[in-house]
């Protein structure tokens, strides 16, 4: 497509890639369904479950953002510890693809150099995810269930 338009090929990728994820997010926003409150497809036996289900995982929290305390979340040591935890994982994978063409062009060995830094970051990833379920308290993620005794339709 070099000259399209006038239009560099390298420019192309960006006007292509760009119009994709435009066209993505105006039919998602179009295609996922509304809160179950709102939703015209589930039955209300079924918003009624789904809705309970949304209660007892969220509780007695507010649905609005006003009035919470934004300090408080700015001095979470939890809040802290995840920010360590991406930006330690968010730099191994940078410092891999920025320095893996040089390891690789100046490597003797093509077959174990590339393979330690791998290693070296699979291993402290685990050992990040493990952590962070024993520091970190869980949640449960919520999935579209039936009540007993009905189906899907």
């Amino acid at each position: 497509m070099d000259g399209v338009q006038g239009i560099a090929s390298w420019r192309w990728i960006f006007i292509l890639e760009g119009l994709f994820n435009i066209v993505i997010a105006a039919s998602a926003f179009l295609i996922l369904p509304p809160f179950p409150a709102e939703s015209k497809f589930l039955e209300p036996a079924e918003k009624e479950h789904l809705l309970q289900r949304l209660y007892v995982e969220r509780g007695d929290e507010d649905v609005s953002l006003k009035g919470q305390p934004w300090l408080s979340f700015l001095f979470d040591w939890q809040t802290w510890l995840n920010i360590v935890f991406y930006f330690g994982a968010d730099m191994s994978a940078a410092s891999i693809s920025q320095f893996s063409p040089t390891i690789l062009r100046n490597s003797k060995s093509l077959k174990l150099i590339p393979a330690l830094p791998l290693q070296f970051d699979t291993g402290r990833t685990v050992a990040n995810s493990h952590t962070q379920q024993w520091v970190i308290q869980p949640t449960k993620p919520i999935f579209a269930t039936y009540p007993s005794g009905s189906a899907a339709r």
